[in-house]
């Protein structure tokens, strides 16, 4: 059974804007530093590798698993890190002058998605702009996999960036977070807590904030963080 389609919202400047500030933020947290830190290739390279990783969610192995479905969720959230990743290479490079698309990138994104085929071309498409520092691209590419994908992408994008903050307060960047708990990858548990909320919700002007701190809010439940470390999308956007 076909599930009802998403409706299609545009993402405005302003949201985009606003993803940045809490990604800067997100950055600052790690390291107050971090644009002196890090490189456009920093930031292309770790494009790839979440590209590669969301490749491997499709049966694109001929020797292996061939009438496998595509793991759709892990497909977001590859998505989303790649998201996070294109909004600090944009901003890692901000001034800069970059080279043109190339020419023989035909097509740069191939739909729908849910082909294996389009899906493969597309994304090591994306790989081959990420060497080339191409982030604001690789964002707008992002942008209209969602909308064929049909899913809340700056929804998800809120909830996972709330959880990329839990385990740095978690100890992610010395090793010491935990990410797999009873049987169950931390990832897992941000479908739900974005089931609720409407895509229009997300995106509105005068609705955003709200449709964000509920989802922050059930984030920060799903994992039992404390009070006094929460933070709402006014913190993150100062």
């Amino acid at each position: 059974m076909k599930r009802a389609r998403s409706p299609s919202v545009a993402i405005s400047s302003s949201i985009i804007s606003s993803l940045a500030k809490m990604q800067d933020s997100l950055n600052k947290f790690i390291n107050e530093n971090w644009r002196a830190a890090r490189s456009a290739d920093d930031w292309g390279l770790a494009v790839t590798m979440e590209s590669t990783e969301l490749m491997d969610s499709y049966p694109w192995k001929w020797w292996k698993n061939i009438n496998a479905t595509p793991d759709f969720k892990n497909i977001r959230v590859e998505l989303v890190d790649i998201l996070h990743f294109t909004l600090s290479g944009t901003m890692q490079i901000e001034g800069t002058t970059l080279s043109a698309v190339p020419e023989d990138i035909d097509q740069a994104i191939t739909t729908p998605l849910s082909d294996t085929k389009n899906a493969i071309r597309t994304f090591r498409n994306v790989i081959y702009l990420a060497k080339l520092h191409r982030f604001d691209t690789i964002t707008q590419m992002v942008i209209a996999a969602a909308e064929d994908l049909e899913f809340n992408l700056v929804g998800y994008y809120v909830a996972k960036h709330t959880l990329n903050y839990i385990r740095q307060l978690g100890g992610y960047k010395d090793g010491s977070y935990v990410k797999v708990r009873q049987g169950q990858e931390d990832n897992e548990l941000l479908h739900q807590c974005i089931a609720e909320v409407d895509v229009a919700q997300v995106l509105g002007d005068e609705t955003h904030e709200a449709a964000w701190n509920l989802i922050m809010a059930k984030v920060y439940e799903a994992f039992n963080v404390d009070v006094k470390d929460r933070r709402v999308k006014g913190d993150w956007c100062k």
